[in-house]
């Protein structure tokens, strides 16, 4: 050996293999209540979770008119109003229940309405 260089130390060769995979959980069931009752999961964050409630905008009588006027309209030309048609959408603003519906509520509503 030479002078100053240390013999190499001797570590067990490395294996290429890698360590088995562990399965995945198994889904967590829901804790029992000694009564036999599930209990309710419980989220962060909050004690209950908060569900959606959707407030209707339109009645359905203003539904109804925007569509009456949507065939009218096809009826008479041929097509339904083209989205820069701002006299169809106003007029039908104007006859609605609410009548401080600007004509570019009525053209979105229309939009979604055409898409059903």
């Amino acid at each position: 050996a030479e002078p100053g260089l240390q013999p190499a130390a001797k570590n067990p060769p490395q294996s290429n293999k890698l360590p088995a995979r562990k399965r995945g959980k198994t889904p967590a069931r829901a804790p029992v209540h000694q009564n036999g009752e599930k209990k309710k999961p419980q989220h962060i964050g909050s004690a209950e979770p908060k569900q959606r409630k959707s407030r209707r905008i339109w009645s359905p009588n203003d539904e109804v008119l925007i569509l009456e006027e949507l065939a009218e309209h096809r009826r008479q030309h041929g097509k339904v109003p083209a989205w820069g048609d701002y006299a169809f959408f106003e007029s039908v603003a104007k006859r609605l229940e609410d009548s401080s519906c600007h004509y570019f509520v009525v053209k979105e509503k229309v939009r979604t309405l055409l898409r059903r």
